[in-house]
């Protein structure tokens, strides 16, 4: 599942950074702190008994943080992944990322992650 949440980050990163690529004067730059965006989605997972399970899931990506690490700048990114199927629940991980990789490539890759929190729900962090 972390898998499928960074692909679609990568997409997601590359439209919401893309528009200041029309003025090319302009250099790259990540939505501020406090942007956020959801979608919907069927998500298949493999199931323990070897077959498929697929859902209604509601993903919500948000920027929640700047932080600055051995005098890198770096952001916390928050993904939280609900399933609205027969077996609600809702998986939220917190990613601190350098901020020059996810504005370079508009990616967030294990090797760029300085940080990682996951848990079940928000109110583990609230």
């Amino acid at each position: 599942m972390a898998y499928r949440n960074v692909a679609v980050t990568a997409i997601c990163l590359v439209l919401v950074c893309s528009a200041p690529l029309l003025a090319e004067d302009e250099p790259m730059r990540l939505p501020d702190d406090g942007w956020w965006m959801r979608y919907r989605m069927n998500t298949k997972e493999a199931s323990l008994s070897g077959g498929a399970y697929e859902y209604p899931s509601k993903v919500t990506w948000s920027f929640v943080g700047t932080e600055v690490v051995d005098n890198e700048k770096c952001r916390w990114v928050e993904i939280e992944d609900m399933n609205l199927g027969e077996r609600p629940r809702a998986v939220l991980q917190k990613l601190l990322s350098l901020e020059k990789h996810l504005r370079d490539t508009a990616q967030i890759t294990s090797s760029h992650i300085v940080r990682h929190q996951t848990g079940l729900g928000k109110s583990q962090w609230s």
